[in-house]
């Protein structure tokens, strides 16, 4: 009985021991773990960052200036202005001789009844304005004289209007004095029963001569 009892505290302290023997190799084993990491750790602390890349600034190359050489020319002459000739003058009212007269024919009205001839001066409108028109400076260097013969109507505030060409000599010399003349013209108008009417087919001669 004691020899069992024996064997068996034998084994105890065996298992024990074993025990204690693995459980101090773990931990053994874990403390060098341990430092080995430890040891990483400050080798790690210890050893510099790398760098980065070193910059390598371009490769600029200085070239002096060059000299330009700049070669003034002489500017043509600006072009010399050649003044108008002057232009002749106008004739003024005395050089002029300008026949102004009433129609040269009787001017027909139409009506229901046919057409009834109007005599000179009878119902006609009254000249109130009429200056002369202005001696053509083509005419007065060719000593040109002639005639413009204008049929107008006279509206019933006495202005005229839709004034044209009958006749004129020569042709192309006097009309368009002719017609501003006439378009500056002022009548007294027409009248029927105390009311200022329109007058139509008003004619007249204009007649350009050179005086001496």
């Amino acid at each position: 009985m004691n020899t069992i009892f024996t064997t068996n505290h034998a084994v105890f302290r065996a298992n024990q021991f074993v025990r204690a023997v693995a459980t101090t190799g773990l931990a053994a084993l874990v403390t060098l773990a341990l430092l080995v990491l430890m040891e990483r750790l400050i080798h790690m602390a210890d050893s510099p960052i790398d760098d980065a890349p070193p910059f390598n600034p371009p490769n600029v190359t200085w070239e002096e200036p060059k000299l330009v050489t700049v070669i003034k020319k002489d500017l043509p002459k600006p072009l010399e202005v050649q003044e108008a000739p002057p232009m002749p003058e106008q004739a003024d009212d005395t050089h002029l001789n300008v026949n102004l007269t009433l129609p040269i024919k009787p001017t027909a009205i139409r009506s229901t009844t046919g057409p009834v001839e109007v005599a000179f001066g009878a119902g006609f409108p009254i000249p109130q304005y009429q200056p002369q028109p202005v001696y053509p400076a083509r005419a007065l260097r060719n000593a040109t004289e002639g005639y413009v013969d204008v049929i107008f109507d006279v509206t019933a505030l006495g202005t005229t209007e839709n004034i044209r060409i009958l006749e004129s000599m020569p042709h192309g010399m006097f009309e368009n004095a002719a017609l501003a003349a006439v378009a500056r013209w002022k009548y007294q108008p027409k009248t029927v029963d105390g009311l200022p009417v329109a007058f139509p087919g008003l004619s007249s001669r204009l007649t350009f001569v050179m005086k001496d």
